[in-house]
This record gives structure tokens, C-alpha cells and sequence, in this order.
């Protein structure tokens, strides 16, 4: 099949873009002028191959996926966004139906997976018309990422989330002027960058002039961020702005010259000059070398033209006749400063700039961290990054601020009632990464993955790629990072094996290993000099660092790769491997190289800069700080990770082994303190903590989308982004969610556990506590309405006991228990006392999970013969215990709560566990003494106020000294 028919085709899908018509007569018509035939029959084939249709199907994907998404159109008949009947209206229209199944199978109706909380700020506005005329920056970008490999739905997916963003920011040319404040959650390394890539590519098109990226706070992280921009956005052609494309001189003053991906033919070109065209050039006042500075003589680069002096720059006359300028700022003082000193000196009225501030890593420094009760009466003071952000607001007040972060608790405990200051107000989105990503969930297993019968490498992401770090001694320490440098040499090797068996040489330009212990520089050093230390004895090539790699290969790489590999190529023997192992050793230390590069902030002129963007990169890289927060490591293939952290967010964003991996992601390992150090002698589980962690950033997810599907859903309260901060839940207690200068605003006052349970888990452990809750569990098994019945019910697999016990008498009892903390379950305690007042729960269901496993059970005082389970405090996390309930346990309670809807509305579920830490005695006061009885708790799903809130909260008035910080619940 010629190329002529696809571009028939092509042609014919590019004149329907703005709405569905009759496809097949346009392509016929551009067929007639090359000479060939075309029918239905014709497109099917050329969607089915493999190489003539790619451009064809991603273009008709990304086609049909756009009319998925519009909200209403005069030809979409009445028919909701994103269903079947969308999708058959579109076939009718377009003279699709022959293909429906096809195009059913091959490019499915998708739904939008972002999460919005908007307050309804801003009215809407875009995406229109009449702006769709204006788009050259997206579409480009769009094409550039096609070219790069982004498969259609993926596309559609960033525009989707991307238009989430522009369409609330206020409207570039309307007269009225109003900045917003919205905040964009991503996942740690999922591609947060391409979505601010995007609203900036959408936002020039649709009028703004001024964009200044914020980036964190050190330079290499700027430079990053800078060149992705200018190569995926701002283009050759606004880079080379007034140089003579044939004058070598004038194109050695570009930066870029030197850049492979420049070089090769791989950066964004337009075309075109933009402004040839009628679009907007866009000129850059930073470059990959230089970060903000003042411009003295050079002012008038900040001056945007106005082609009627009459009429304010916002007009549409003027606006999309001016240029785009564009920067990218670290967050450092005098950077800011210099560009608040020149923005005040030109003559541009600042009120008339649409302008669009994107704050990444906003978490960072951003914040208003001063303490409120220092504050002067009547005043508000702030931190110097937050001072002159709140600035650049002030003298823009047509700037919109959106920021971006994978970590977002600081963010929104930011007082909503400072109205100068960065909270989110107008707009939430959290995004979805697409499947390609490898997240925290993929080294942590979940409840059912944990505890099945049989965990392989296939089921358990955990037993696939985690490898555990529990040596204290310097020794065995040492032969830990030997292990994990010979895991990245084994899998440099894999690499290369691959590169060979296919037609993509070079695929694997970087090969990385990241080794974070700690934030201090002066250990960096030392790391290094243990890493050359173990790297000069492993004798990699020889004998004995032959046989090691074998036995690395045969009893890790092998059988993960054969359950995880897909279909990337696989040695069947290390043999196959051992000419690699030697090219890998050539490649980490080339020219008599070290195999490692220090990254830190330390000036030394013996260190060598991490440059991804100028050479292959395969070298270990030992660092901190700047190795974290928002700096992609290129490659990383294993982590060595044995830092703690004071809080949550700042423990996330450590996690550089998260991200993207094609082509080697079976090879992925990370090997984890799993008995580090912590205070007063105790010991912290690293992985134990990122599951923690991992448990808070899916709670406050899951609240988010729980809450917008009810917005959704026609609830009659609305969901805005100050009712967010009680979605924040905290499941280690000695790990905040944020730093505590971070949470001087958010006081929780109650969590509503419906649609999800309750466990609490920080019980006090002296004896004569312990005792005290064993007694008063008990004595609510003696309130029960009937005595617990013996013959017990069966669900699934899983025995119960069951009675049933007032509201009442739980709320009597739970307010008795004593915990590690006198406020631990307060938040709780209020749902409660408030289901008590209102009759929102009458009753509970109690429930004994019982084993059938005589060794098991125990004759327990005052309750009798029960099934006892065995969990240990956790000494890292405080001396807490380990989760109980088990998800086979949780889906009970939510079938029988489903079965309760209208039989027993207002009854909950309890489930109760006798758990003991130690050997279990034979006498009823031992018992009693070691035995804690620890409930589950999920109350059925109308036990919440008209609201229909799940939380509530208020924002914490620093005029009264009697108001703790942020006390966020736990399971």
C-alpha cells in the first residue's frame, strides 16, 4: 500500500479537525489528484499495518480521543463526553460505522483520569473556536513527543490534563483582571515537566506574554529544567532569533551548539520563524548558562510591543501581535531580586501582562515557614522566597500562579485566608501517571501480594526489585555496596546484549547508579573513596568477579527478567554476557575515569559535572540534596538508599528510582536500609517508611477523587480546595507529612471513617496500660445485646464470631483506652461523639476472624475460646504495631455493609483482633497483660452529615495560643 493513500488520509482527517464530518468523500478528493483509490475498506488495511499506518492511527486516535472530550457541541446531539453513545455519534457523523468494532478495540473511549477540585473561580473560556485558529506551540510540542515515542493515549492524556490547567486560569484578553492560584499534583519523577511544558505551549497560544518557571533551589536542576524547555518548546528557530542561519560565527554564540541532540537533528523545529506566521516568537531571558540577571542596557528586551499604543497590551490587537517571553528562575533571593528590579523599570503598565508563573517543586521554599505567633500584631511576615514570589504577584496582577509538586501537603496547609500568599485557591489537579510508570507500588507490595501463599517475581514487585541493606558493621556494609556495584554491572551488561539484538544502537546512552547515605559533603568523599576502594578489588573481568556476576545472574538477574522481562531480549546463559561485562567496565571508566561522580553543591575543581544532555553518562553518582528534588537521574538502573529524613515529603522526593524504564525495567533494583540507625538506639525500616509514606499519598488521592466523583455526581455540597487539608492523613507517627514549620495553619477536628475503616494502632504498651484496654475491650463484649454467637457465620473462606454492641457503649469504651499519645485518636473520638448526638449509627456488628487452626486460639478472660493473632510493635516507627486487618477482612466488612443499606442502615462494622507481641502465658493476668484487643472500624455510608463531608476542618487562627498544629489521624 503507498504512502500516497496514507496521506489521503492524513489530509482529509487534518480538514474534519474541528469537527466530525463524512470522512471518506475528503480523502477521495485527495486521492483523484495522486492518482489512487481509496475506500473504507482501504483505511482498515493501511490502520492495520505495521509501519505506513502508524502516523495515520496515532493521528486518528488522538482525533477521535478530542471528540471524546468535548463537553458540548451542536453535533454531538445531546450525548455525555467520554461514553459509547459519544463514540457512535461520532462514527454516524464522520462515516465511521463499517469500522466501529475495530476502532472499538484499537482506540477505546477513555476516560478523563484527572482529579480537579476547582472553587469555580473562573468562568469559562477555554478551549474555544476562535483560539483553535491561534494554536502553533502545542500541536508542535504534541508532534514532538509523537516523534519521541509517546504512544496516542498518552498524548491524549496530557492534553486532557493540560487543558485542566489553562481553562482556569483567567482569560488572557478580558478586560477584567483577576489572578488565580491553583496547584498541580504529579507523582515523584512521572513527568510533571511535561505537563507544564504543555500549559505553557496552550497558554502562549492563548495570549500569555510573560512566563517565568520557578525551579528549586540549585543550579542543576535549573539548567535541566532550561534545556528541556528550549529543546521541546521554544524551538531552533526562537533560540537562533536574529543570528544568520549561514553565519558560522553567529551560531558558535548558541549554547546549544555543542549538544549531541542539537547536532543530530533532535531538537523542536518549527518551520518556521513564528512570527513569519502571525504566531508569537518567543524570546528567552534565560539561557542554559545563565539564570536571571539584571539586563541594565538590555531593558528593553522585557518591553512588549503593542501594535496600537491606544489600546492596553491584554487586547486582542495588541496581545497576539507582541512576543512571548519566557524564564526560568531558581528560587534564590537575588535571582528574584533582580527580576522584581527590572520588571518595576519598564515602561509596560504591569497590570496590562497576562503573565503565567509556574512554581515546580513548590513545596520547596515557597512556603511561608515563619512562625505566626512571632508575628508583629496586624502583620504578616514572610520568608524571603515567599516575600518576593507574593511581590511578583503584586506587580502582576494579571499573573496566575500555578505550582507544581509530587509532595503537595505543605502546599495545602498554606493559611487559605492569607490572601497575598500561595495557597491554591482557585484549582487542585492530581494526575494519573500512565502505566509505563514505575512508582512506589512497584517496590512495595500490597496486603493481598504480601500475604499470598506463593510470592514470586512475577507477583511481587517487592521480591522482583527491593534488596535489602541490614549490615551494621563496616565490613558487612561494605559487602552490601560491593553486591549492589555488581548488580550494576551485571545489568550495564543486559543493556548492552539488548543494544546488540536490535536495530536501536545507542539506545541505552546512560547507565546510572545512585548511592544516597546522606546530605553531608564531606561523607560524600569518603563514599567515593569506599566505592573505589570495592571497585578496584572486585576484579570484575577476572576470575573470581566472573564467578560472582554468574551466581548474580543465575539466582537474581535471570529469573526476574524471565518473569518481568516481556519481550526485551534475555541471555539464556551468562556466558552470552561476559563479552558485555567487559565493554560495561570500559564504558564506566573510560579513559582511566573514576566510576563514580560526587554531585553536591561543593565547589571543587576536581569534581566532574553530571551532564546528561553532552555525553553518555554510565558512571555511579553519589550526592544528596542535589540528587533529589526534582533532578531526573538519567538511567538509573540501582539505588543504593540508606538516608532518613525528619518528614514525609521531603522522604518521597528522595525516591529517584521512580520514573520511567523502557527496555529495562526487569534490571531495576533497589537495594534499601532495612535497619538503619535511628534515636535513642532505635532502628528505621527505609522501606517500611516509603510504605508508610506510600499509604499517605494514596489516602489523600483516593479522598480527593472520592469527593470529586461526588461533585461529579450531583452531591449538593462542592468540594474546594480549602475544604483539601483534612484529606492529609499521617500513618507513621514519628514522620509528619511535612515539615512542622510547614503546618502552623491545619488543625484536624474529625475524620468521618465511612467507605473506608479505621485502625488505630498507637496503643500504650506499659503493662498496667495494656491491662486497662484489655479490660475495657472486655467490658464491651459484656454490653453486647447478645452474647457472642459460637456457631458464627461464614464468608468466603473466613470464620466469624459475631454480637452486636451499641454506639453508645463503643463511644463509652474507646474514649477509656489509653494510647502513646493522649491525642492520638481524637479526630475519631469526634466522629463518635457526633454519631452518638445525631443517631447516624445505632449499632455495630462486632466480628471475631476466627482460624480453624487449633494452635491459635487461647482461652481469653471475659470472652472466651478465640483465634489470637501474633504482630509486632514496630520500634522504628515508634513502637507502634504493624497493620492487623488483612483486605480479605476489609472486603468482608464492605459486602456486609453493602447488604445492610436497607435492611440495617444505621449499623457499622467492627472487626476486633486479640493481638499479642510475645509468647503467649498460660494464666488469665498474663493474658490480660499482653493480649491488646484492636479494632477495625467502618461505619455505613449515610452515617455522614447533609454535606456529605468525610472530614472536617478549619484553618487554625494564630490568634489563639491555644491551638496545636496539624494533628492528622492514623489507621
Amino acid at each position: 500500500m503507498s504512502d500516497a493513500v496514507a496521506e489521503c488520509f492524513l489530509a482529509a482527517l487534518k480538514a474534519v479537525e474541528a469537527q466530525p464530518r463524512p470522512l471518506l468523500p475528503r480523502a477521495q478528493l485527495e486521492a483523484e489528484e495522486r492518482g489512487v483509490d481509496v475506500d473504507l475498506e482501504t483505511l482498515r488495511e493501511l490502520l492495520l499495518s505495521d509501519e505506513r499506518g502508524q502516523e495515520l492511527r496515532t493521528r486518528l486516535h488522538l482525533r477521535l480521543g478530542a471528540w471524546d472530550a468535548v463537553a458540548e457541541a451542536p453535533w454531538a446531539a445531546g450525548t455525555a463526553a467520554r461514553t459509547a453513545q459519544r463514540r457512535r455519534r461520532i462514527y454516524e457523523k464522520s462515516g465511521l460505522t463499517p469500522l466501529a468494532a475495530h476502532l472499538d478495540s484499537a482506540m477505546a473511549v477513555h476516560g478523563d483520569t484527572t482529579v480537579v477540585i476547582d472553587a469555580g473561580s473562573v468562568a469559562p473560556w477555554y478551549p474555544q473556536p476562535e483560539l483553535s485558529q491561534r494554536e502553533f506551540y502545542w500541536p508542535h510540542y504534541r508532534d514532538h513527543l509523537a516523534a519521541r515515542g509517546w504512544g496516542p493515549q498518552m498524548l491524549l492524556d496530557l492534553d486532557e490534563a493540560t487543558t485542566q490547567v489553562v481553562e482556569r486560569l483567567a482569560r488572557p484578553d478580558d478586560a477584567s483582571q483577576y489572578s488565580s492560584r491553583g496547584l498541580v499534583v504529579g507523582h515523584v519523577q512521572s513527568g510533571k515537566t511535561a505537563n507544564f511544558t504543555g500549559s505553557i505551549a496552550k497558554a502562549i497560544d492563548a495570549g500569555y506574554r510573560l512566563v517565568i518557571v520557578l525551579t528549586g533551589t540549585i543550579e542543576i536542576l535549573r539548567r535541566q529544567t532550561q534545556r528541556r524547555l528550549d529543546q521541546e518548546l521554544v524551538g531552533v528557530e526562537n533560540i537562533t532569533l536574529g543570528l544568520a542561519p549561514d553565519d558560522p560565527d553567529a551560531l558558535a554564540q548558541v549554547e546549544y551548539r555543542d549538544d549531541p541532540d542539537w547536532i543530530e537533528g533532535n531538537w523542536m523545529r518549527h518551520g518556521t520563524r513564528p512570527s513569519l506566521h502571525g504566531f508569537p516568537d518567543i524570546i528567552r531571558l534565560t539561557t542554559r548558562d545563565d539564570d536571571y540577571r539584571e539586563l541594565a542596557q538590555g531593558i528593553r528586551t522585557l518591553e512588549l510591543r503593542k501594535s496600537d499604543k491606544s489600546r492596553p497590551l491584554y487586547d486582542p490587537t495588541n496581545l497576539f501581535a507582541s512576543d512571548a517571553l519566557v524564564a526560568v528562575v531558581k528560587k534564590q533571593t537575588h535571582r528574584l531580586d533582580a527580576l522584581l528590579t527590572d520588571l518595576r523599570r519598564v515602561s509596560t503598565q504591569l497590570r496590562e501582562i497576562p503573565a503565567l508563573i509556574l512554581d515546580d517543586e513548590s513545596d520547596q521554599a515557597s512556603i511561608n515557614t515563619t512562625n505566626p505567633k512571632k508575628w508583629t500584631e496586624g502583620q504578616t511576615e514572610r520568608t524571603s522566597i515567599n516575600e518576593r514570589i507574593t511581590d511578583l504577584l503584586k506587580l502582576l496582577p494579571r499573573g496566575q500562579y500555578v505550582g507544581y509538586t509530587a509532595t503537595p501537603f505543605a502546599n495545602v496547609f498554606v493559611d487559605p485566608a492569607d490572601g497575598e500568599d500561595l495557597f491554591p485557591r482557585d484549582f487542585l489537579l492530581s494526575l494519573t501517571p500512565p502505566e509505563q510508570y514505575m512508582g512506589i507500588a512497584a517496590f512495595h507490595d500490597d496486603e493481598d501480594a504480601a500475604m499470598s501463599a506463593e510470592v514470586t517475581y512475577a507477583t511481587s514487585g517487592e521480591r522482583a526489585h527491593v534488596r535489602n541493606l541490614v549490615a551494621t558493621e563496616p565490613d558487612a556494609r561494605d559487602a552490601e555496596l560491593a553486591a549492589a556495584l555488581d548488580a550494576f554491572v551485571l545489568a550495564g551488561a543486559v543493556k548492552l546484549y539488548r543494544e546488540a539484538r536490535t536495530d536501536s544502537p545507542g539506545r541505552f546512552r546512560h547507565h546510572t547508579m545512585l548511592v544516597h547515605e546522606s546530605v553531608r559533603t564531606a561523607e560524600h568523599r569518603l563514599t567515593a573513596e569506599r566505592i573505589q576502594r570495592l571497585w578496584n578489588e572486585a576484579e570484575f573481568t577476572g576470575g573470581t568477579g566472573m564467578q560472582r556476576l554468574r551466581r548474580l545472574w543465575e539466582e537474581d538477574f535471570a529469573p526476574v527478567s524471565a518473569a518481568r522481562g516481556e519481550d526485551l531480549p534475555v541471555p539464556t546463559d551468562f556466558d552470552e554476557l561476559k563479552t558485555f561485562v567487559a565493554q560495561t567496565i570500559t564504558r564506566i571508566c573510560e579513559s582511566g575515569r573514576p566510576p563514580y561522580i560526587i554531585v553536591n553543591g561543593e565547589k571543587d575543581i576536581n569534581k566532574e559535572d553530571v551532564a546528561f544532555h553532552q555525553r553518555p553518562v554510565w558512571r555511579v553518582l553519589i550526592g544528596g540534596t542535589s540528587l533529589s528534588r526534582g533532578f531526573t537521574v538519567e538511567g538509573l538502573t540501582i539505588s543504593y538508599y540508606r538516608r532518613r529524613t525528619g518528614a514525609g515529603d521531603t522522604t518521597m522526593q528522595m525516591g529517584r528510582w521512580f520514573g520511567y524504564r523502557p527496555g529495562y525495567r526487569d534490571l531495576v533494583r533497589l537495594y534499601i536500609g532495612r535497619n538503619e540507625p535511628g534515636a535513642r538506639g532505635s532502628t528505621i525500616d527505609l522501606h517500611d517508611t516509603f510504605r508508610g509514606l506510600m499509604r499517605d499519598e494514596e489516602d489523600f488521592r483516593a479522598e480527593l477523587g472520592r469527593y470529586a466523583e461526588k461533585v461529579e455526581g450531583g452531591a449538593k455540597f462542592k468540594l474546594t480546595p480549602r475544604d483539601i487539608p483534612p484529606l492529609v492523613s499521617q500513618h507513621l507517627p514519628q514522620l509528619p507529612p511535612t515539615s512542622r514549620n510547614k503546618m502552623y495553619n491545619a488543625e484536624l477536628e474529625v475524620r468521618r471513617f465511612v467507605g473506608r475503616g479505621q485502625e488505630p494502632n498507637a496503643w500504650a504498651m506499659t503493662l498496667g496500660d495494656v491491662e486497662h484496654n484489655y479490660d475495657a475491650m472486655t467490658e464491651l463484649a459484656s454490653r453486647a445485646q447478645t452474647p457472642f454467637t459460637e456457631k458464627g457465620v461464614d464468608l468466603g473462606t473466613q470464620h466469624y464470631l459475631h454480637t452486636v454492641v451499641t454506639n453508645q457503649d463503643l463511644f463509652a469504651v474507646m474514649r477509656r483506652i489509653h494510647w502513646m499519645q493522649s491525642d492520638y485518636w481524637r479526630p475519631e473520638l469526634a466522629y463518635l461523639q457526633e454519631l452518638q448526638d445525631t443517631g447516624g449509627v445505632q449499632d455495630w456488628l462486632l466480628l471475631m476472624p476466627q482460624s480453624r487452626d487449633r494452635d491459635l486460639q487461647r482461652d481469653l478472660p471475659g470472652i472466651g475460646r478465640r483465634t489470637v493473632y501474633k504482630r509486632a510493635r514496630r520500634p522504628e516507627r515508634g513502637n507502634v504495631f504493624g497493620y492487623v486487618s488483612t483486605s480479605a477482612h476489609r472486603k468482608h466488612v464492605n459486602d456486609l455493609l453493602g447488604g445492610y443499606a436497607e435492611t440495617h442502615p444505621t449499623r457499622g462494622v467492627l472487626l476486633c483482633y486479640p493481638v499479642y507481641t510475645a509468647d503467649l502465658p498460660d494464666d488469665d493476668l498474663g493474658l490480660r497483660r499482653c493480649i491488646t484487643l484492636i479494632p477495625y472500624l467502618q461505619a455505613p455510608a449515610g452515617a455522614v452529615p447533609a454535606s456529605g463531608a468525610l472530614i472536617r476542618f478549619r484553618v487554625k487562627d494564630p490568634t489563639r495560643a491555644d491551638q496545636a498544629i496539624i494533628r492528622a489521624s492514623m489507621p
